[in-house]
């Protein structure tokens, strides 16, 4: 049987580890925002370069005339 010490020195270690996790489980919320607006984001870019893209073939069929 584990003595007392020993005991103790685990339950720290273990009361250590889920302050940690419960640190890190504080941070998921902001990390699905930060995610979230990633995607936005992206998606905004990718409409972007698709006026970009429609722009530019005007203009070239522009110049044609």
């Amino acid at each position: 049987m584990q003595s007392t010490d020993s005991l103790r020195e685990l339950n720290a270690k273990l009361l250590a580890e889920i302050a940690k996790l419960r640190k890190e489980n504080a941070e998921i919320p902001e990390l699905r925002e930060k995610l979230l607006r990633f995607a936005e984001v992206e998606a905004e870019n990718a409409k972007l370069r698709q006026i970009i893209e429609e722009n530019a073939r005007r203009d070239s069929e522009n110049a044609e005339l």
